[in-house]
């Protein structure tokens, strides 16, 4: 019994130090108001897509409608075979924007998120190479956060955007946004303190040359992962040239996923990935959520088995650091009610860690109307 309770001492209090760093990398990150200056980059904004006939119309006249000169931007929407009305939509809109829309097809033979992002990249004219997903809603004013906050920071080889899920009702939209907040959080306090572990594609802007100078940068032979696989590598070439950037007007909004069906496919893509990584600082992190949840899952098992109330303290502990943790963060998002679905979502997140990365190392997965 000492052994457990030094052994689950340790873990907790190695994650707890954890969180405080990603705490304070998180509240280091100044807010960002973009501001009127002359453009001084052209920007290309690449989207791959793929059956995405009822939203990215809305993603588009977001696109069309930027505060940003029209001759200084580009979109680029690469179409990976979708089979419904979305190429159709997309032309639609290249014939009547304002703004320069380039409408490409994947070639036969090739296929996947991955390879659009890389085929938009290549018949690209920007300097800088701004991503997203055409489920996402942008601000009007997006592209030239990014503008501003590039040429303010003295050119910083990558910057990672905020990402936010839309607002709905539910239990399960509830824990997924929470969830969802604190990756993002997470992920931002890391490169806050200038250990950058995982980004987020759907708003994410690059220089094109420190992309054409590497060496396979998405990691094509992974289903998953172009995000972070982009990251590691500038990381790698150019540590300390990675910046967050915090800004309403530059945070973009995604859809929550419908069904529990759906959500499960998507965090077994994602944890799927993780054979492929050869970052130090990745593989600490995520060893230390694993093995903090693996101890507050044992020890919420031996309360049910001897009926002891004293074996849920570790629980309460993890969970009153997860919530000091998302205070600040649900403040900022502007989404407090959240905070109610924190004891839920610390109950069911031990059982949903190990569950999901059993079925992350077995690796199948459904996505997008193909099996992985």
């Amino acid at each position: 019994m000492l052994l457990a309770i030094g052994l689950s001492a340790f873990i907790l209090s190695t994650y707890c130090i954890m969180l405080l760093l990603y705490f304070t990398g998180w509240n280091s990150i100044k807010d960002f108001s973009p501001v009127m200056s002359e453009p001084h980059h052209f920007i290309s904004v690449v989207i791959p897509y793929r059956n995405e006939e009822e939203r990215i119309s809305l993603l588009l006249n977001d696109l069309d409608g930027q505060n940003f000169p029209a001759d200084q931007y580009e979109i680029i929407a690469v179409n990976d075979h979708s089979d419904d009305h979305s190429y159709k939509i997309v032309e639609r809109y290249r014939i009547s924007s304002r703004a320069r829309i380039v409408s490409l097809d994947l070639p036969d033979g090739m296929y996947g998120k991955k390879s659009a992002i890389r085929h938009g990249i290549e018949i690209s004219r920007g300097e800088l190479i701004l991503t997203t997903d055409a489920d996402c809603r942008v601000s009007e004013n997006w592209v030239r956060a990014f503008a501003d906050f590039y040429h303010s920071r003295e050119h910083p080889k990558l910057i990672i955007g905020l990402v936010d899920l839309r607002s709905s009702s539910g239990l399960l939209s509830g824990l997924q946004n929470l969830e969802f907040l604190t990756l993002i959080a997470a992920g931002a306090g890391a490169a806050g303190i200038h250990m950058p572990i995982y980004c987020n594609g759907a708003n994410l802007l690059f220089e094109k040359d420190t992309y054409i100078s590497m060496k396979d940068p998405l990691k094509m032979n992974a289903v998953s992962g172009d995000d972070t696989f982009l990251l590691h590598q500038v990381k790698t070439m150019h540590p300390g040239k990675i910046l967050v950037l915090k800004c309403r007007d530059a945070t973009v909004l995604t859809k929550p996923l419908n069904t529990p069906k759906e959500f499960m496919n998507q965090r077994i893509r994602w944890i799927s990935k993780w054979r492929h990584y050869n970052d130090f600082q990745i593989f600490v992190s995520a060893l230390i959520v694993m093995a903090s949840n693996l101890t507050i899952l044992g020890w919420m098992t031996a309360a049910l088995i001897c009926l002891n109330a004293l074996f849920l303290l570790p629980f309460l502990f993890k969970m009153t650091i997860d919530w000091l943790f998302m205070i600040p963060v649900l403040s900022y998002f502007q989404k407090k009610k959240l905070h109610f679905f924190v004891p839920v979502l610390s109950v069911l997140y031990p059982f949903y860690t190990a569950i999901f990365a059993l079925a992350g190392l077995h690796g199948r997965f459904n996505w997008k109307g193909r099996h992985f």
